[in-house]
């Protein structure tokens, strides 16, 4: 599989927001398709399964660091955010934890944030 034991990583998942379908990334690279694998289904029972799926059917083997869930609202007029700022949030949340854990040199090497971290003000607005 994609995991090894022993080995940290950040582990991503993104809900778009126009179809609730979920993109995969793993330490700011892309797993599977870089669009829409799965439905999100978050909202049919009103909870969200982490570590697992909802029949138990395949437990984390490993333990949770750190969970940061980001809730995008839509703007004015029911417009959902951009793709730009989602990709810019999510750089900024992946760059911030990489270096936070040690986690900078499995960064992608265009990856904005691989040499510096974000500035603190910019993650934590």
């Amino acid at each position: 599989g994609y995991w090894t034991v022993g080995n940290s990583y950040l582990a991503e998942a993104v809900v778009q927001p126009t179809d609730e379908t979920i993109d995969f990334y793993v330490t700011g690279n892309v797993h599977g398709s870089p669009t829409g694998d799965h439905d999100s289904n978050v909202d049919n029972d009103g909870v969200l399964y982490v570590g697992n799926y909802e029949n138990g059917a395949a437990p984390m083997a490993g333990h949770l660091g750190e969970m940061i869930m980001v809730t995008y609202s839509e703007g004015p007029d029911d417009i959902p955010p951009s793709e730009v700022l989602l990709r810019s949030q999510r750089l900024e949340i992946e760059g911030y934890l990489a270096h936070k854990w040690g986690l900078t040199a499995d960064l992608p090497s265009d990856h904005t944030y691989k040499t510096d971290p974000p500035r603190r003000d910019s993650v934590y607005t």
